[in-house]
């Protein structure tokens, strides 16, 4: 059987073959092609493709270690005056990210979270917010948890569920103290909407997190959700 040269160095049936080869031709193609395309089998659910070498067409199949964010168990809905999510496994990743929204309580309030059950007032924390067009504040202090409201400002309304909370927390498995970063809107319990920042250092939180604890200053949660992102 005539070739010719190619990419991949395949056998390729040429116009000169004589026609009782075009059997043996045909079959010799369709074998380059499956052995050189054989890397591309097998993988799972996530996996990426990559090179394994400079050889051409030599890849394997392997699970990303950087980048992307997944999702840590499912939503959890706030209820009572006290919502606890636990045996959050962040094994692996290294950032926590949280999306708080949409809290509604059974009056006005200042919710907040808890790390691992830690409920000293060695949260420090600073914060710097404004509140409709012309109030700002600044606040700082060793607090009780992480607040979901600009301490100083103004309250969370307990109805409305015009809220969204961002929150990043680092060192989500090692044994030093937690740096956590948010940045949140909500409509205050007078008219208006806060907007603000929040940096906070657990320091009581030397430990791998393994528990959230969500908390009413007052009355109860009657809505909400939490969703937990583990960032590679």
């Amino acid at each position: 059987m005539a070739t010719t040269t190619t990419n991949f160095g395949w056998d390729i049936p040429q116009s000169t073959d004589l026609v009782k080869d075009g059997a043996t031709a045909i079959a010799a193609l369709g074998q380059d092609i499956d052995t050189a395309f054989i890397d591309l089998k097998g993988g799972t659910t996530g996996q990426v493709l990559a090179k394994a070498s400079g050889t051409d067409l030599d890849f394997s199949w392997s699970t990303s270690t950087s980048g992307g964010m997944t999702q840590l168990g499912t939503t959890t809905t706030l209820s009572g005056s006290t919502t606890t999510i636990s045996s959050i496994v962040p094994t692996g990743y290294n950032y926590l990210y949280i999306e708080v929204a949409d809290i509604t309580c059974s009056a006005n309030n200042d919710p907040f979270f808890q790390i691992n059950g830690v409920t000293t007032t060695t949260y420090q924390t600073y914060a710097d917010g404004v509140f409709g067009t012309s109030t700002a504040a600044t606040s700082r202090g060793n607090r009780n948890g992480v607040f979901l409201h600009a301490p100083n400002i103004v309250a969370l309304k307990g109805t409305g569920a015009n809220n969204i909370y961002g929150i990043t927390i680092t060192n989500p498995n090692a044994s030093k103290p937690k740096n956590i970063f948010m940045s949140a809107t909500y409509e205050g319990d007078v008219t208006g909407f806060c907007t603000y920042i929040l940096q906070c250092n657990a320091n009581s939180v030397t430990s791998a997190i393994s528990s959230l604890e969500f908390k009413t200053s007052s009355g109860t949660f009657s809505g909400g959700t939490v969703k937990i992102y583990g960032v590679k």
